[in-house]
């Protein structure tokens, strides 16, 4: 299983988020990952670079490999999308892969046309078909020739997100490559499993795991409280509500206490090998691990410790 270190561009400004990319290529991270978002979650952070040329600055500066979540379903046309990966491939072969999901309302709805979310699932399976073809060299299809891009083939993996069971299982219908978070180990195993068994296959799995680091179990509770308590909201929250107020709101009622299982507290390396060897049985490839917490420097000095 390979070790990714998360930056969160809704937490950290662009130029921060890169000297964290370098670190933790120093420190042994085997991978980067980001998120492709317009808004921060909260008001709170107040901050949010743009994805795409903070991958093509922090891929210049580093020399692992980079993932990113992003979306097909609204403000970007499958072959943008497309272009995008495969001029990243064409500037650091091998290097880069994405993950497609259905989209949250925050980032996508200022554009229009904001869809029901099996509406979004329907065009999503389509878009990700369109754009691995399109990576190919081909056209998305042979009735719109003009939609794709004008590169060599790009060597890049599409992996598609799942945050609840049902959509883990609907994702093993008809794709091979999974990325889900690892919040509560019960549900983390149940989406993979349902993943697996619809797939019939072992298939490829990505793990988006978050922790607070803090040097007490306290302040890492409090940091990961006042960060990231919208994670407690439900799915159909998370994906539906319009903007940063709105869910400051909605997780007004969160207490620290609620995120303690689905983001533990982590204060030392031996802490942090140990809930990493509690993924193990799942048998994924990969992890990507996102410290939610403001201590991120000390942090990457940790996993270099537990190396």
């Amino acid at each position: 299983m390979t070790i990714g270190f998360h930056v969160s561009h809704e937490q950290f400004g662009p130029e921060h988020g890169i000297r964290l990319a370098v670190a933790a290529q120093q420190a042994g991270f085997d991978f980067i990952g980001s998120s492709d978002h317009l808004a921060p979650w909260t008001p709170r952070t107040g901050v949010c670079a743009g994805s795409w040329p903070w991958l093509g600055a922090a891929m210049a500066r580093t020399g692992v490999p980079f993932t990113i979540v992003t979306t097909s379903v609204n403000r970007y046309p499958a072959v943008i999308l497309a272009q995008n990966a495969a001029t990243l491939a064409s500037l650091y072969p091998g290097r880069f892969d994405l993950t497609l999901g259905s989209g949250e309302a925050v980032n996508e709805a200022v554009v229009g046309g904001w869809r029901a979310k099996p509406d979004r699932d329907a065009l999503l399976r389509t878009t990700a078909g369109e754009i691995e073809r399109m990576l190919t060299g081909a056209p998305a299809d042979p009735s719109r020739p003009a939609a794709r891009h004008y590169l060599d083939p790009a060597d890049v993996e599409v992996s598609i997100a799942a945050v609840t069971p049902a959509t883990a299982e609907w994702v093993g219908t008809w794709h091979s490559r999974l990325t889900t978070v690892a919040d509560t180990p019960d549900g983390t195993r149940e989406r993979v499993d349902r993943f697996r068994q619809t797939l019939g296959a072992r298939g490829h799995v990505t793990l988006k795991a978050q922790l607070a680091y803090s040097d007490t179990r306290e302040s890492a509770l409090a940091e990961a409280h006042a960060e990231w308590r919208h994670s407690a909201l439900q799915p159909e929250q998370l994906r539906e509500l319009p903007d940063p107020q709105a869910f400051a709101d909605a997780a007004e009622g969160v207490a620290a206490a609620d995120l303690e299982e689905s983001i533990p507290p982590i204060r030392s390396a031996s802490e942090f090998e140990d809930w990493l060897n509690s993924f193990a049985e799942l048998d994924a490839d990969r992890i990507l691990v996102h410290n939610v917490t403001p201590r991120q420097e000390q942090f990457i000095e940790v996993f270099a410790a537990s190396r």
